[in-house]
């Protein structure tokens, strides 16, 4: 799953779509969208449901934390949250999140990598 959050920066040259301050990908994970504490669609639900996570582009990210586990806890205007859980083991990517300095902030196996984004 993919999400663009934030305001927008600017616009592809050959697309036209916008590109936001931030940007996740999430691969070797688990996740859950909840709005004012109340569930609202899972990475389990049906492609309908799981539509509504769509919700978010364009929402400005209040907070963001990792646990010592490497889940991550993303919280948005209007009261979203996106609880995202990695999956344990293995020296893959399980998400990624390209941030408005042009860094990229990635959960590889059991560490955190920061570096220079190649997507800037």
């Amino acid at each position: 799953m993919t999400l663009d959050f934030g305001a927008i920066q600017q616009y592809h040259a050959h697309t036209g779509n916008p590109k936001y301050e931030w940007f996740i990908w999430l691969y070797q994970c688990n996740w859950r969208l909840e709005q004012g504490g109340v569930f609202v669609t899972g990475c389990e639900d049906e492609r309908e449901v799981m539509e509504q996570v769509q919700s978010l582009n364009g929402k400005i990210l209040m907070t963001l934390t990792i646990s010592p586990l490497l889940d991550l806890l993303l919280e948005f205007q209007e009261r979203y949250t996106l609880r995202i859980f990695r999956h344990a083991g293995g020296d893959n990517d399980h998400w990624l999140i390209y941030t408005p300095d042009a860094f990229v902030l990635t959960a590889r196996g059991d560490t955190i990598v920061y570096q220079p984004s190649d997507n800037g």
